[in-house]
């Protein structure tokens, strides 16, 4: 198999999609000025958090080249893990509507508060997928762009990868770096680290 990893847990925001500036921080000015409107506005860079609601209102897209990456990885037998601090339902969705849902993640961990210790940073997401789809630790990637997945990665002794192309991620590169096996700037180093030459 042409792939660096047999799978992949992925995170969502900020890493397979485009979301903070485009869902999160759009909501968190309309809340300012409807509820706050005196106060200052902090800039993107320095805020990060998610809300169901602006999800259902508006959508946000892959990164560029991210869903031919997935399709590829996919085409080539590979295993897709989603592990999130969003909810399970709304990326279940986000999938299911995204280019006609022809790409399902095998597997979802996604928050839950009256159970938080189900995802990152626990070790829970990648001890159940060792165990479900029959891995071992060096078949496995983490790909996050914060630390909770990458402490994640680490805490489970499978390799990690942190992603610095989104916006506002100039501030935090030099944590992710600290504690990633990898860093890549753009998709398309992240698609060439994972798929190798097909002759491999």
């Amino acid at each position: 198999m042409s792939l660096r990893y047999k799978c992949i847990v992925l995170d969502h925001d900020d890493t397979t999609v485009n979301s903070t500036p485009k869902v999160h921080y759009l909501s968190y000015q309309q809340f300012m000025k409807k509820y706050r409107p005196t106060d200052r506005i902090i800039k993107l860079e320095n805020i990060s958090f998610e809300w169901r609601e602006c999800y259902k209102k508006y959508t946000p897209i892959m990164f560029n080249g991210f869903w031919e990456f997935l399709k590829e990885f996919k085409r080539r037998g590979g295993i897709i893990c989603i592990c999130s601090h969003g909810l399970k339902q709304v990326i279940e969705d986000f999938y299911q509507n995204y280019n006609e849902g022809k790409i399902i993640p095998d597997s979802i961990y996604g928050y839950d508060s009256k159970h938080p210790e189900y995802c990152k940073p626990f070790t829970f997401p990648i001890e159940d997928i060792l165990h479900k789809f029959h891995l071992q630790k060096k078949d496995v990637v983490v790909i996050d762009d914060l630390s909770h997945g990458l402490i994640m990665a680490k805490k489970s002794g499978v390799d990690s990868i942190g992603t610095v192309y989104g916006e506002g991620h100039d501030l935090i590169k030099p944590k992710i770096t600290a504690i990633s096996k990898k860093v890549v700037s753009s998709v398309e180093e992240l698609k060439n680290y994972i798929l190798l030459d097909e002759d491999h």
